[in-house]
Parts: structure tokens; sequence; C-alpha cells
């Protein structure tokens, strides 16, 4: 069967009774057909900090809390079954001021979890992370965004918080305005 595109100018004034579309209306359509798992969201928890100006650090080589001056890039949630998993997004704003031309900048990110067990490192060893080489004194602000499949196995209260680590003899801002840390529960 041959396919004809039909341009807008071509269809004014046409009518199509309901009677010959199958789930004519979004109202009508119960479900999808077998086969396709799309999952459910039990709940979504999120939080955005920030402030009108820069935290600043030029410690490297150990994990630091994304904050803005007065609060941690956290949350907590609480799943509903044992068999729930945590889908978790954090997006941090970072400003990076290399003021030693030819130096390695190197920015890894990670949840904390319940304050104590990291999950989701890019590692340290060059593996994974945010990085780059200039030749130049140079400066750059952009958003670093990382996400992580979490399976707590509990119905306990979850607390994660957003950590980076710096590498390299730089100038590091963050903590300006938009950053947010987003927890959806995803039932089994």
């Amino acid at each position: 069967m041959a396919i004809t595109r039909l341009t807008a100018p071509s269809i004014t004034g046409l009518t199509i009774p309901n009677t010959s579309i199958n789930n004519a209306s979004l109202d009508s359509v119960t479900a999808l057909p077998g086969g396709i798992d799309t999952g459910k969201v039990g709940q979504v928890v999120s939080t955005t900090i920030g402030s009108s100006s820069w935290q600043v650090t030029t410690t490297t080589g150990s994990w630091l809390n994304l904050d803005d001056g007065t609060n941690d890039l956290e949350l907590d949630i609480t799943p509903s079954a044992t068999s729930s998993k945590i889908f978790l997004m954090a997006t941090a704003r970072i400003y990076v001021f290399r003021g030693n031309a030819g130096n390695h900048t190197g920015i890894e990110t990670r949840f904390l979890h319940n304050e104590t067990t990291p999950i989701h490192a890019h590692e340290t060893d060059g593996d994974g992370g945010y990085y780059f080489y200039d030749g130049a004194n140079t400066y750059g602000t952009f958003n670093i965004t990382t996400s992580y499949l979490h399976s707590p196995s509990s119905t306990s209260s979850q607390n994660y918080i957003f950590q980076m680590y710096f590498s390299g003899s730089q100038t590091y801002r963050y903590g300006k305005r938009w950053n947010t840390i987003t927890a959806m529960e995803i039932l089994a």
C-alpha cells in the first residue's frame, strides 16, 4: 500500500467520524498493547538550592557536598515497597577558573546514600567524570548532570546528597542558582 503525504492545506474541511478511529480520544484508551512494560512512578521528590553568589573552593582531592552556603543539595524519600528502585538525577552549575596554563581540570560526581555510603561515583582514576585540558588561562561556567538507578531494598527513609570531587590546581565556584536533585520511586 502506498503512503500519500498530505500537506495542511489539503486537509482543510475534512471530518473523520469517531467511529472510523480506534480509541478516538485519550479518555477511551484503557491500556497499552501487551508486552509493553512502562513501569510506574510512585512518587517524585525534588529539591533546588542556589544563592545569588558562588561558593568558592580551591580544595582538591576530597569529596565535597554541593551547597549554596546554607543548604546541601540533598533530599529524603521513603520507598513504599522494598522492591522499589530510586531513580536519582542531579544538575549542578559549576564555574572553573584555570589560572595555571596547561593544567588538567577534573570534576567527578557521586551521590552519598544515607550520609555514609557513596554510590555512582565517577571514579577519580580518569574513567569517568568531567575533564578538560587547555594550554591557556581559561574559565567557564557549565552544568554537570548525572543520574543513577539505586535499589535500596527498604521502606525506611532514604537520604541522598550530591557530591563533587575537584582535581587540578584551579579555583572552583559552585552553588549559585538552579542546582537540583530529584528522586523518583520506580515501582516494581
